[in-house]
Parts: C-alpha cells; sequence; structure tokens
C-alpha cells in the first residue's frame, strides 16, 4: 500500500530517488540542518555539497515503508535500497 507524505517530504523523496540535486534543494529553508553519517551540514551550500556526495558514493533510491507525526514532526521510516543493498533510514522533518 503506499504511504501518504506530507508534500515536501513527497518532494524529497521523488527528488532524491531522480537524484535532482536542484530539487532536493528546493525542500530545504536557508537555515536547515541535515545530520547523516555522524556529520552535521548547515544550510544550503552545505546540503548541497552532502546531495551531490551522496548520490555520487551510494546511487540510492527511497522506499517509504510508514509516516507518523508526533509533536511538530514527521518521521518517515524508508528502507534505502543502493548498491544491490538494502537498509532502515529514518528521516525526520520538523514542522
Amino acid at each position: 500500500m503506499p504511504i501518504s507524505l506530507i508534500p515536501i517530504i513527497q518532494s524529497y523523496v521523488d527528488a532524491s530517488n531522480a537524484h535532482d540535486v536542484n530539487s532536493i534543494l528546493a525542500c530545504f529553508a536557508d537555515d536547515a540542518v541535515v545530520r547523516d553519517e555522524n556529520a552535521t551540514r548547515r544550510g544550503k551550500i552545505d546540503i548541497e555539497r552532502w546531495a551531490s556526495e551522496t548520490m555520487d558514493k551510494y546511487k540510492f533510491h527511497f522506499r517509504p515503508l510508514s509516516a507518523e507525526h508526533p509533536a511538530n514532526e514527521t518521521v518517515v521510516k524508508s528502507q534505502e535500497v543502493f548498491r544491490g543493498a538494502r537498509s532502515r533510514l529514518i528521516i525526520i522533518l520538523a514542522s
């Protein structure tokens, strides 16, 4: 069954699966923060670098599994497929 995501997260998932850096960046505020692989990226310049490097390195694809809305956040549990392997990923977007 398809998971219903709020529009900004659906846009992020679609842009990520298309490996479209400009569309990924459009999903983030200018002062956004991304935490991934034990590093923190702040602002669109760092996020653009992170998105490009991550796509080049992993060639990943997201498959959302569930979405929850605790407090002022949306938490999406997703399967991330890359290089023939699968891993769990949690995406948190504060509203």
